[in-house]
């Protein structure tokens, strides 16, 4: 073998070991990713085993040993306890009350009426003085007894409201008031209930939500023995039991919430008459000034308030003023009364206005919006068992939720769905957050026997297992799971119940992180119902509840969340109406666009995404934040401050914002919203400030109140205009004759009562029952006020100068003069009712179309009878009233109203009048 042979057999082996140790490398490199695969693997499958131990339901861990805790005796707490706990509510509650009367007394209203008063006695007129004097007594005595009424039901409210903590004191299982609870104490929560006071955990795992500080957003985890609970979490699954730590300084005053925060801003109405009240007391001052300097005999005012002006002076204090402030009075108090009987607690007059200007209205979905629905499920009974009818068992449940202490979302939604009454009860046990189930023996025989509803596992080991009690046992592990993993979705569908200050909302879904399972059939919470028929006992001898034995299952319930009826109907009518709806909610956008889209909502958002959440809402600029928020109607993901953001931006844009909320979380913005409104079952926070409580706990008012709400202002308004219209020629009357040096008023005193009956008083009554509905925007309030007010007052003092002045100048006498000025009056003043409620579009001017005749028919029926009133001997000598001399005065008396007519109207419909009112208004505005 030569030697190339020799090298190229050498590389051939090389090449060949070479291959060899690739084709190793290469299965070592397969083995050993084989064997990373499946460490992750085996690491995947521990980490879900794990998991899926970890969110195993609370219940079926052992639940804590309640035997084990004795708790404070009733001596250790009462030594505990402050002397001055009850003293403080009872000072605070003489406080509040010395606080309506002081602010219904002392207000510029009431000084203005007790400086007429004083006027019009200077004046020699006492009869005006103390009618004046009374206005002012029922105007204090209406507003105080309005708001204490007011506050009187909303503590009962409170009261109602009141958590109820269960307590452990000497080895026994109580409830408690919150009054009561002291430093040591031990308390125990259950799924739903909500830790009320700082506290240790003793005992239990529950999953928690807590509050965090910053942001008051919700945070989930799972508390273990030793570790401090903070007051405002909510217990979701699990029981336990925690020790109290330390007790906020105001924890009895979460009770009682005197009355609501009120803004020291005035309405647009208030606004209005403070300026006319301004100008009165003006008025006020400068004639009492010269009283007093005639009254002194200086030679200055010697001869300037002879008889003649002091009856001028008289007459306008008497005629102008006073029929206005009643009629304000009067209307507020009266529709209060009326709100109230629709259901809807009114705490202030100013709400009644505010009612008529919203433009937008927003709501938090959680408990305002949705609802449950309760599903019965009867189970059969089999063999010797006794069976109920479902009627009967629907009877049952109703009573049984309406007389025991519902303390649980559970309870409270099944005395929603259920109809029933508080009976008379001989034994109960309520432990359903202690020990899952709560029962009831009624004392009355047509409900003989003991009735017990729970959670299908807790009550399964106690029941009678032949016949029907076989399906239960067959769904028991699925009813068990669904009952523990839902419960927090319960927990929000009856927040409104159960909140209380502090709160923050319970996001499921952030909570569980099974968005598919939530929405699966069976994924609703369920309970079981079942009974003994001969009455059973409920605790031993030592005061222990005592689980009754064989029990006779009768059905379950089902509880499904949905949007409520009267929410989608309300919404509809907000909508057609005009007014904006927007949702501001804490949840996730998926369900908040859902409850959208039934309400009839748009979907479609100014920013092209289904909805606007949270944090989008902070990465905008200010510019397109306002336009984002004006545009929009769902907001998902908010938090409580974000919500009072999107209120205020909303007011700064012009808008007049009202807010239904229910929950603490929904304070900042309840405070930023012109008009607060909340329901009967809200939170005590919410409760202590809104401006109307809704007392049947239902939205199916709310359009109905938004609705007579704006018939009270509309007709105020109207009011308003022929009072204003008429205090404003009466006094350019009297300065034309002061300024004329006319000794003569232009009519009687006697005349002016009767031109303020037929003009004022009786129209006034008219135009509130029979006034129109609709939104008044803030702007348009006192620009159609001030442009129907000033071509009124004008042309119709010159219409009254230019009647005396023919009268006169045909040498006809003075009174005569005076008569013929009252019939003009007359005539027109009933002229503007038809104008300010325009029944066909030829008299509209002056106001907006309604098409209402029924105030026209009241003013030709006015008319009728005036002119009865100056023919009939009676009246005529009664009230200075008689016919004219001849058909010719008759015939200028109507030309000059025909004149008027056209002249008045043609000045209304003029276009530069609205530019220079309107220049006016904003002027009045800032003043």
């Amino acid at each position: 073998m030569n030697r190339r042979e020799i090298l190229i057999s050498d590389d051939f082996i090389n090449n060949i070991r070479t291959r060899e140790s690739i084709k190793t490398v290469k299965g070592r490199r397969i083995i050993g990713l084989t064997l990373v695969i499946g460490l992750l693997v085996a690491v995947v499958v521990t980490w879900r085993r794990l998991s899926s131990i970890l969110v195993q339901p609370a219940a079926t861990e052992e639940a804590p040993d309640l035997g084990q805790f004795q708790g404070l005796s009733e001596e250790e707490a009462a030594a505990r306890r402050s002397p001055s706990d009850g003293q403080d509510q009872a000072a605070a509650a003489r406080r509040v009350r010395r606080e309506i009367w002081r602010s219904s007394t002392f207000s510029i209203f009431n000084f203005n009426m007790l400086g007429l008063a004083a006027a019009q006695a200077l004046l020699g007129d006492p009869l005006s003085a103390l009618l004046t004097f009374g206005v002012f007594l029922l105007n204090v005595g209406l507003n105080a007894a309005q708001q204490l009424y007011a506050t009187s039901r909303v503590e009962k409210l409170l009261d109602l409201a009141r958590p109820q903590p269960t307590v452990i004191r000497d080895d026994r299982i109580r409830s408690a008031d919150l009054d009561e609870i002291v430093v040591g104490d031990m308390i125990i929560v259950g799924p739903g209930d909500e830790f009320l006071v700082d506290g240790e955990l003793l005992s239990g795992k529950p999953t928690v939500i807590e509050t965090q500080v910053v942001g008051n957003e919700g945070r989930t985890n799972v508390k273990r023995q030793g570790e401090p609970v903070q007051a405002g979490a909510y217990c979701l699954q699990g029981r336990a039991v925690y020790q109290v730590t330390s007790l906020p300084d105001d924890l009895g005053a979460q009770s009682w919430t005197p009355v609501p925060e009120t803004s020291e801003a005035l309405t647009p109405l208030q606004r209005i008459m403070a300026r006319v009240l301004r100008v009165m007391l003006a008025l006020i001052v400068f004639f009492l000034t010269l009283l007093i300097l005639d009254m002194l005999a200086l030679p200055i005012v010697s001869g300037v308030f002879e008889d003649v002006y002091r009856e001028a002076a008289s007459g306008f204090f008497s005629i102008a003023p006073s029929s206005l402030f009643f009629m304000i009075v009067a209307t507020y108090a009266v529709g209060s009364a009326r709100l109230g009987d629709m259901g809807a607690l009114i705490r202030e007059a100013r709400a009644v206005e505010a009612l008529s200007q919203v433009s937008v209205l927003c709501f938090s979905k959680t408990g305002n919006l949705t609802g449950a629905d309760v599903h019965l499920e009867m189970i059969p009974g089999e063999g010797s068992q006794p069976a109920l009818a479902e009627s009967r068992v629907r009877q049952i449940l109703g009573d049984l939720a309406h007389s025991i202490k519902r303390d649980n979302v559970f309870l409270q939604a099944i005395a929603q769905n259920f109809t029933g009454s508080d009976r008379p009860v001989k034994e109960a046990a309520s432990h359903l957050s202690a020990y899952g189930w709560s029962a009831l023996t009624f004392l009355e025989a047509d409900l003989q026997g003991t009735y017990v509803i729970g959670e299908p596992l807790t009550l399964s080991p106690n029941l009678d297992m032949e016949g029907a009690s076989s399906k239960v046992a067959r769904d028991e592990p699925a009813a068990d799971s669904i009952v523990h993993k839902s419960l927090e979705r319960i927990n929000r569908l009856f927040r409104r119940s159960q909140l209380k200050n502090g709160e923050v909302p319970i996001d499921p879904e952030e909570l569980s992180g099974e968005k598919a399972a939530d929405e699966k059939p069976d994924s609703t919470p369920q309970l079981l119902f079942a009974y003994l028929p001969e009455p059973s006992i409920l605790h031993d001898a030592g005061g222990q509840a005592r689980l009754p034995e064989n029990l006779i299952p009768l059905c379950t319930l089902r509880f499904d969340e949905q949007i409520r009826p009267e929410a989608i109907e309300a919404v509809q009518t907000f909508s057609q109406s005009g007014i904006k709806v927007k949702i501001l909610s804490s949840d996730d956008p998926e369900p908040v666009l859902e409850a959208a889209g039934q309400l009839g909502l748009s979907k479609e958002q100014p920013t092209g995404k289904a909805a606007i959440t949270g944090p989008q809402l902070v990465q905008m600029e200010q510019s397109s934040l306002g336009e984002a928020v004006q545009e929009a109607d769902v907001f998902a993901l908010l938090t409580s401050e974000q919500k009072g953001q999107i209120v205020r931006t909303l007011r700064r844009l012009g808008e007049r914002v009202a807010m239904v909320g229910d929950g603490a979380n929904d304070i900042p913005a309840m405070k930023e919203a012109d008009l607060r409104i909340t329901l009967r079952n809200s939170s005590q926070a919410t409760l202590g400030m809104a401006d109307i409580v809704l007392l049947d706990d239902s939205l199916s008012v709310l359009p109905t109140v938004l609705e007579r709400g704006q018939r009270i202002v509309n007709g105020l308004l109207d009011i308003l205009k022929i009072n204003l219209a008429q205090i404003g020629y009466v006094l350019l009357l009297t300065l034309a004759m002061f300024l004329s040096g006319r000794r003569v008023f232009y009519y009687h005193p006697t005349q002016g009562g009767i031109i303020a009956f037929f003009t004022i008083i009786v129209p006034s009554l008219g135009l509130t029952f029979w006034a129109s509905s609709g939104r008044l925007p803030r702007r348009y309030m006192r620009l159609r006020l001030w442009h129907f007010v000033v071509p009124a007052a004008v042309t119709m003092t010159v219409g009254s100068l230019l009647v005396t002045w023919l009268f006169e100048r045909g040498l006809v006498d003075i009174p005569y003069a005076q008569l013929a000025v009252t019939y003009l009056l007359v005539t027109l003043g009933l002229l503007l009712i038809v104008f300010v409620q325009p029944p066909s579009p030829f008299w509209v001017g002056g106001d907006v179309l309604s098409r209402d005749w029924r105030n026209t028919y009241m003013a030709i029926v006015l008319f009728v009878l005036f002119i009865v009133i100056t023919i009939l001997p009676l009246t005529q000598e009664l009230f200075r009233m008689t016919t004219l001399q001849d058909v010719r005065a008759y015939a200028f008396i109507g030309a000059v109203v025909i004149v008027w007519l056209f002249l008045v109207r043609a000045i209304w419909r003029a276009p530069w009048l609205n530019r220079y009112v309107g220049i006016l208004s904003e002027r009045l505005e800032k003043s």
